[in-house]
């Protein structure tokens, strides 16, 4: 689309503009939707998740045909960091009664080559770290253990990154709504970013611990793990001034050898 700013200030060029503008409206409105839809929403927080409709291993694993059995290998090597439910006894060459039970419990062997080779020393991987995978692909953040080993559990948070940008969405939805002269409109969107600043204020900010984390609304609990997206509702404008103060004084968290 052409940027609204090359429109001549005349009042054919205005008319012009806010048609771009009306235009770009519906389009904004259809993608935000995504995030209100049942499989987006974090249980019963007020918040979003990430979530991908697929199920099993991602099928641009097939180039890595080492990734999801080293991830095997390094959970039973680690059996006390909190991924032994991502772990599933399995055979490598399942016979067909297995492998009907895997396309429940665990992925499809028989349609997904990257299934088949998901593999290692007795253990297959789970369904819910499939879906756990998928959504830390959703998120764009690369694996990490910020959402259990591998991210595994991405699914299971409501995550500080994502409900700051859709905090900052409905609150530019509200002002373009103002300039199109659709105040209903604007009032709803008010009504959606002040409901979801104070749940990202009940169950995102810690204020002990100065920080905003990420919240396992499966568990009913903070996440713990020190992320550099903590500092997004500083950008989005939903954090206060003290406690933007209190982030702040917290960057030492982030401060390590080699950066």
């Amino acid at each position: 689309y052409e940027n609204p700013a090359s429109f001549p200030a005349t009042p054919a060029g205005r008319t012009e503009a806010k048609a771009w503008l009306a235009r770009a409206y519906t389009l904004a409105v259809k993608d935000l939707s995504t995030w209100t839809r049942p499989e987006h929403v974090a249980g019963t927080t007020g918040l979003a998740r990430y979530f991908d409709y697929g199920s099993g291993p991602v099928p641009e694993m097939a180039d890595d045909s080492t990734y999801y059995s080293d991830v095997i290998r390094w959970l039973i090597a680690h059996p006390m960091d909190g991924g032994e439910s991502f772990l599933l006894k399995g055979s490598e060459q399942p016979d067909a009664a297995e492998a009907a039970r895997l396309k429940q419990s665990s992925c499809d062997v028989g349609q997904s080559r990257v299934c088949m080779r998901a593999y290692a020393d007795g253990y297959r991987l789970t369904r819910d770290f499939y879906l756990g995978d998928r959504a830390m692909r959703e998120s764009g953040f690369d694996p990490s253990n910020r959402f259990g080993p591998f991210s595994g559990a991405t699914h299971h948070f409501a995550p500080v990154c994502l409900n700051s940008l859709l905090y900052r969405y409905e609150r530019d939805m509200e002002h373009i709504a103002h300039l199109l002269g659709k105040l209903e409109d604007a009032a709803r969107w008010d009504h959606r970013a002040t409901a979801r600043d104070a749940a990202i204020h009940r169950y995102l900010w810690r204020p002990k611990e100065g920080v905003f984390d990420d919240y396992d609304f499966m568990h009913g609990r903070s996440n713990t793990y020190a992320y550099i997206s903590s500092l997004y509702p500083l950008w989005s404008g939903a954090a206060t001034r003290e406690e933007a103060r209190q982030v702040v004084a917290q960057l030492n968290l982030f401060e390590r050898p080699g950066g």
